[in-house]
């Protein structure tokens, strides 16, 4: 390549590599965590962790706004937060808080299986509490942060058994994996991890 064409072809990348750096576009940042989260995932967020310092009583309050203080409580508080009413949502459902909230996202076509799920989607869990196999769709939780290589997923939830809202782990390559799984079943009989009981995700953020 002579002089003159040598100086062109850096000119050209110069101008190029000048216009996508004082351009509007945005590039995503590749890393181990899942695609970037809108403003309602986000709040879904915020409101989920700042729900593990409350104070554990009869009652969740939110925004001043006051829910029962189970898994299903404190899902429709942390979602109220972000703009989201569930209770409205899942008003013509019948069952339990949980099984509501399950049946009006599968209605909506918001559920999912996947290992990897979306921030801010809801768990379901079957069977953590009483005689094996009676009680499907009995806990729910709100995943908060989910590591794409490890298959690490980060969640909040009412632990009703210790009698406090906090973080836990799960990992559906390793179900389980005692050191990948918080346990989600405390009972000797029956002791099983959150990947172990894991039914589906929903993706009530979309509401």
């Amino acid at each position: 390549m002579n002089i003159k064409k040598y100086i062109k072809a850096k000119r050209y990348l110069f101008t190029i590599v000048f216009t996508l750096l004082t351009s509007c576009t945005t590039f995503a940042i590749s890393d181990n965590r899942t695609n970037s989260i809108n403003s309602t995932q986000s709040q879904i967020v915020m409101s989920a962790i700042n729900s593990t310092s409350m104070k554990y009583a009869d009652f969740l309050y939110f925004s001043k706004n006051k829910f029962n203080n189970d898994c299903s409580g404190l899902i429709y508080g942390i979602y109220s937060e972000a703009g989201i009413d569930l209770i409205s949502i899942i008003s013509q459902e019948s069952g339990n808080g949980v099984k509501r909230l399950y049946t009006s996202l599968k209605k909506r076509d918001l559920l999912h299986k996947n290992k990897l799920p979306n921030i801010g989607d809801l768990i379901f869990w079957n069977n953590t509490y009483g005689k094996w196999g009676e009680n499907p769709l009995s806990h729910a939780g709100v995943v908060i942060d989910v590591d794409k290589s490890s298959g690490d997923i980060t969640y909040i939830h009412n632990n009703t058994y210790l009698g406090k809202i906090q973080k836990d782990k799960m990992n559906l390559f390793s179900p389980q994996n005692k050191d990948l799984n918080s346990y989600m079943r405390y009972d000797s009989k029956y002791k099983k991890t959150a990947g172990e009981l894991f039914d589906s995700f929903g993706m009530a953020w979309r509401l």
